[in-house]
């Protein structure tokens, strides 16, 4: 069993940052010290180029290269149909919304094996939430990892680990999107259907 951290980010910009360094952490390849708040703020400026945007993908294709050349292995799990209802959720303010989350990380996807297969390994998988807004789509990650049946999901955004049972979890990786955002890990979000798995 792999340990777990709980950070709390320093802004919005460094969530990316933050849940980078707690997989390196975590997989024993960095150390992140929980109380040291404002730590991933040099991680961020090594991941960042060009202009910040929060629903882009290029930040975290960043992140996940600094990952792979320090020997892990990452996946993108992707349900498209989500993906494209999300799209179609903020075409009703943003005509011309497209959403590219996706597209920006580059490569393949996979369809969501079972879950046993998902969290195998001691697998850590990113969660790439929407929070709420009818201008654009501002994107949040959280990470997830499983021990036994119970399910901790670090946000960044709370400083804290958030346990679930199995039923609540996969539930609300199923919630509606047209239901807009719901409570999750300590605040609003729509799951995305983008969740990128990562194994030593």
């Amino acid at each position: 069993m792999l340990p777990r951290i709980a950070y709390r980010q320093f802004h919005d910009q460094s969530n990316t940052a933050v849940v980078a360094m707690a997989v390196m952490h975590e997989f024993s390849l960095a150390s992140l010290a929980a109380e040291e708040r404002g730590s991933e703020l040099t991680f961020h400026g090594v991941i960042q180029r060009g202009p910040y945007q929060e629903g882009r993908g290029m930040l975290l294709r960043n992140a996940l290269k600094h990952l792979s050349d320090g020997g892990l292995k990452w996946t993108m799990l992707y349900n498209p149909s989500r993906g494209l209802a999300l799209q179609e959720y903020l075409r009703r303010w943003v005509p011309d919304f497209t959403f590219r989350f996706v597209e920006d990380l580059g490569g393949k996807s996979e369809a969501w094996p079972d879950w046993d297969s998902v969290f195998a390994d001691n697998a850590r998988v990113i969660l790439v939430e929407a929070k709420h807004s009818i201008r654009e789509l501002p994107l949040h990650l959280l990470l997830a990892r499983r021990e036994g049946g119970t399910f901790y999901v670090m946000n960044s955004a709370t400083g804290r680990d958030h346990e679930y049972e199995a039923a609540y979890f996969v539930s609300h990786l199923a919630s509606p999107v047209n239901a807009g955002t719901v409570s999750f890990a300590g605040m609003q979000y729509v799951y995305t259907g983008v969740g990128i798995r990562i194994t030593k």
